[in-house]
């Protein structure tokens, strides 16, 4: 396969749903899942109902492939690097310590809080030889943004009432990067899907859109990776760890529903799940319709082997074609030594 990395620089705040801790306006995140994205792409490209179908049935069949939107910083004006960054993987937290004394015991505790802290690590600090020594270098993360609240006043009520609403505001320096995958089956849809994601900036992903939040523009020109001649060492562990053959485990960077042969291997990982629900909205729909609520396996979840995942479909009443949401993964290896 053919791995693209598309950057993302935002043009205004941010809002994107947190529903693991409620989804309310006031519980935001600061990365954009998988699923999500896939859904935003696809009512972007409901205008062109042909490149639609083709663009989900590629998704369905694994012919091309989406990772979840996480951060990059921009340091080329004091080190030449852009610092691409991956979810921390989630095996990390079971690393086995030897404690002596109460004194050592503290420590490690004190280590482990912070450590829980750090969402982020830039994806060179995973390649190799690299990950032995990078822990401290892992909780000294840039800083990306900031989070905001703004209060509103719903006129829809009699008096009006006041509500809140929290946005990530990016700083000049950062944004959001993902990655595609694209099979040599889906080359016809390439050149449509970058105009498609230019197309998506101007419309804008997350919520809040309606008062002007997501929109953005590519910060570079998308970079398309290869083995030993990528731009940046982020880039070039990414390449790495994409195409590793053989690894100590797989992590997983996108919004993963495994099928159900996959479920049993599970047991061999170490993941979390997460609460994935919201609305429908379609030009076809008068109201949001409420879907089914599902779970998905987290980014940064890490398996023995890579996972297929599966396309999701569900029902909505008044809409005459299915709801679909992207379930499938996108896996990096990673080796100790």
């Amino acid at each position: 396969m053919r791995y693209y990395i598309y950057s993302l620089k935002f043009l205004t705040p941010v809002h994107f749903g947190n529903t693991a801790d409620g989804g309310t306006l006031e519980n935001v995140a600061l990365s954009f899942s998988s699923d999500s994205l896939f859904s935003a792409l696809c009512n972007e490209a409901a205008i062109a109902p042909e490149f639609l179908q083709s663009f989900i049935m590629a998704v369905k069949e694994g012919t091309i492939r989406l990772s979840s939107l996480f951060p990059f910083y921009n340091r080329e004006d004091t080190t030449g690097q852009w610092e691409y960054y991956v979810p921390r993987p989630i095996r990390m937290e079971a690393r086995p310590v030897v404690l002596r004394s109460f004194q050592e015991t503290k420590q490690e505790a004190t280590r482990r809080k912070a450590m829980k802290k750090v969402t982020y690590v830039r994806a060179s600090f995973l390649a190799g030889e690299k990950e032995a020594h990078a822990e401290d270098e892992m909780m000294d993360l840039p800083e990306f943004g900031a989070f905001g609240t703004t209060e509103k006043l719903n006129r829809r009520v009699d008096p009006g009432l006041p509500y809140f609403v929290s946005t990530y505001s990016f700083s000049p320096q950062a944004g959001l990067y993902f990655i595609v995958a694209f099979d040599e089956s889906s080359d016809a849809l390439e050149e449509p899907f970058d105009e498609l994601v230019e197309q998506l900036g101007y419309s804008g992903i997350g919520g809040e859109r309606s008062s002007g939040c997501g929109k953005f523009e590519l910060a570079d020109d998308k970079e398309e990776l290869y083995a030993g001649e990528c731009i940046y060492d982020d880039t070039e562990a990414i390449m790495t760890m994409l195409t590793a053959e053989t690894a100590d485990y797989y992590m997983n960077v996108a919004s993963l529903v495994p099928a159900a042969e996959e479920v049993a291997s599970m047991a061999e990982g170490t993941y979390k799940l997460r609460k994935r629900s919201g609305f429908v909205s379609s030009p076809q729909l008068t109201n949001f319709i409420k879907r089914n609520s599902y779970y998905s396996v987290v980014e940064g979840s890490c398996f023995t082997r890579p996972l297929s995942g599966k396309m999701l479909e569900f029902a909505v009443p008044g809409l005459p074609h299915p709801v679909y949401r992207n379930g499938r993964g996108l896996f990096m290896g990673v080796c100790h030594e």
